[in-house]
């Protein structure tokens, strides 16, 4: 028998989920996470360590969110985002056992998972 679906949910770097004040994608994640768990689905979170959501289990790369760099030149935000997809997809290719990869990384976490034939759906 088939345990309940696994979901590897991969937040942005720049806030923590929930947000202080705004932040659209955690706001979304917010409402999205708890109600996949209260369909049954094992949902482990992707995020920055001030993160206080529940989750099935919570990873974390950054200590804070990192949102102060956001709007810096390309060259200076891009490792962040890209430092956060690649720290999740690594673990989720370690863990092996994840049915679905949801990603909110924009086009980073699609692009780096094309180069990934060993990852679940994204």
């Amino acid at each position: 028998m088939r345990g309940p679906l696994k979901i590897a949910m991969i937040a942005p770097p720049w806030l923590p989920v929930p947000p202080v004040g705004y932040g659209g994608i955690e706001n979304v994640l917010q409402v999205l996470v708890p109600a996949l768990m209260d369909l049954g689905a094992h949902v482990e979170l992707f995020t920055v360590n001030e993160s206080t959501m529940k989750a099935s289990k919570k990873h974390t790369l950054f200590r804070s969110g990192q949102y102060r760099h956001i709007t810096e030149p390309l060259y200076s935000a891009l490792p962040i985002i890209t430092s956060q997809t690649l720290f999740a997809l690594n673990s989720i290719r370690r863990v092996g056992d994840f049915d679905i990869i949801h990603s909110h990384n924009g086009f980073i976490d699609p692009l780096a998972a094309a180069y990934s034939d060993d990852l679940p759906p994204l």
